[in-house]
């Protein structure tokens, strides 16, 4: 059986969440959209990270998937160095020990053993899924259905599908964001 919940509503899980839907359902839409939300709130620290960015030099000097995650979601970007970038790593263990981060990661899908050679990324990843869940910290992640199934029974996560639009929430939608519009009846 079904339950629609709003968007708002998986901020208030202190549990993982995956969010399942098919390419083009709105996955990586709704992280943009729980982002924002998290940094109105200010409760917590959110990091919004792409798992298809991840390669395999990522991981080469490192202990742990936070690090990559921290590394390369929050640091680079920023192009800290040195001092400030010390500083923002023991800001972002902090965090992450005492359960005020949330992690919205991006496509489990785009992680596999075959593309990160010998390192026991998959491996790393579910130690970091317990870690982060234990301490508290809310991970939100999305994936496409088939990546899910052989992952399933790894953590102790809410599963949420995205389903595909009704014909009414599409045109609900069209005419919300593009009212007026001529064309917006051939929806």
């Amino acid at each position: 059986t079904y339950k629609m919940i709003k968007p708002d509503d998986l901020l208030r899980s202190n549990k993982g969440i995956i969010i399942v839907g098919s390419s083009g359902s709105g996955k990586s839409t709704l992280l943009h959209y729980l982002t924002s939300k998290i940094l109105q709130e200010n409760e917590r620290f959110p990091i919004y990270f792409e798992l298809k960015s991840i390669h395999i030099y990522d991981f080469q000097n490192v202990k742990n998937f936070e690090e990559v995650i921290f590394t390369e979601g929050v640091i680079t970007p920023l192009r800290l160095k040195g001092k400030e970038r010390e500083n923002l790593i023991e800001i972002l263990n902090y965090k992450l020990q005492t359960g005020n981060i949330t992690f919205l990661l991006d496509g489990l899908d785009e992680i596999s053993e075959t593309t990160i050679s010998d390192i026991p990324i998959l491996d790393m990843f579910d130690e970091f899924m317990r870690y982060s869940i234990n301490r508290n910290n809310r991970v939100i992640i999305t994936t496409r259905p088939y990546a899910w199934k052989s992952r399933r029974a790894r953590y102790p996560v809410k599963e949420i599908e995205i389903l595909p639009f009704s014909m009414k929430q599409i045109k609900r939608f069209v005419d919300y964001y593009y009212p007026g519009n001529p064309d917006s009846h051939k929806f």
